[in-house]
C-alpha cells in the first residue's frame, strides 16, 4: 500500500472529517450521496464505520465510538472510504491505520 500512514490509540473515539472539493465538471456537493467507509486487518471487517453528511454537502464525518475500537486488532490495517452519487462512485486512496494499544487503562473500581 502506498497511501498515508496514521496512528490510532484503539478504545479511543474515532472521527475523520473530509472536506469535498469538486474537481471541474463533477458534482458541485454530495447531496444525495452514499457515503460508506470500512476498516479492515488483511481483508477482515474490523468496522463499519458511520459516515454523516453535512448539510450543505461539502463535508462528511467518519466515526466509531470508543466501544466499537476497542477490540480492533493491534496492526496496521486498511482504510478507505467509498462515495455513490448517481451513477459514479469514486473511492478514497487506500489510508493505512497503524493501529496501537493504550497504555493507560481505567482502574477498576475498588470493592
Amino acid at each position: 500500500m502506498s497511501g498515508p500512514l496514521l496512528t490510532f490509540k484503539r478504545g479511543s473515539s474515532f472521527t475523520a472529517t473530509c472536506t469535498y472539493v469538486p474537481p471541474a465538471g463533477a458534482a458541485p456537493n454530495l447531496i444525495g450521496a452514499i457515503i460508506s467507509s470500512q476498516l479492515r486487518f488483511r481483508d477482515t471487517l474490523l468496522q463499519e464505520f458511520t459516515c454523516t453528511l453535512a448539510e450543505d454537502g461539502m463535508s462528511f464525518t467518519v466515526t466509531a465510538d470508543e466501544t466499537d475500537t476497542t477490540d480492533w486488532t493491534v496492526a496496521t490495517c486498511d482504510w478507505d472510504i467509498r462515495i455513490a452519487l448517481g451513477e459514479d462512485v469514486i473511492y478514497t486512496e487506500t489510508m493505512r491505520l497503524n493501529v496501537i494499544a493504550a497504555v493507560t487503562r481505567e482502574e477498576a473500581p475498588s470493592a
